[in-house]
């Protein structure tokens, strides 16, 4: 997994570029956007334009600047297998919203790239998604667009 949080300098909320309707959802989603659909939709703010893209569209208020931040979390260095899914989640925003605080930054959103191992099951990915869900409420955040790719080995967080 790689997160990836957008600030804004100033306490004000910066304003969502708005974007085209995108297309009505298909039956016959590849797998991938299923699985993004099945479990991160009801993480994704206007900005992530409904999943549809790896990207996000998103314009700062005028006079305003973006301090963005990536910190890494890496199965068996820094969380254990035994970790409950949902503390890891939340494990993953707060290591990135306590560097951002540092810098006097507000939270606007957050980006995701989720690289899953086999051995991630469904069901702790939906636990993992609570995680992520109690934070970005408790911390005014949405997620604003990302990816999701198999992954060998270990589960690895950005």
């Amino acid at each position: 997994m790689v997160c990836l949080i957008r600030f804004s300098k100033t306490r004000r909320r910066s304003r969502i570029m708005t974007a085209p309707q995108p297309p009505q959802p298909k039956t016959d989603l590849p797998q991938e956007f299923a699985f993004i659909r099945r479990h991160f939709s009801a993480l994704a703010g206007p900005a992530a334009l409904n999943l549809q893209d790896d990207a996000a569209v998103f314009l700062p208020a005028q006079g305003q600047e973006m301090v963005m931040a990536v910190d890494a979390m890496v199965e068996n260095v820094h969380f254990l297998p035994s970790d409950p899914p949902d503390t890891i989640g939340r494990k993953l925003l707060r290591c990135n919203l306590s560097d951002l605080a540092a810098m006097g930054s507000k939270p606007e959103g957050w980006l995701l790239a989720f690289a899953r191992p086999s051995h991630i099951t469904e069901d702790w990915v939906e636990q993992f998604c609570q995680g992520l869900a109690q934070d970005q409420a408790r911390f005014g955040l949405s997620l604003m667009g990302g990816i999701r790719l198999p992954r060998p080995g270990h589960l690895y967080c950005r």
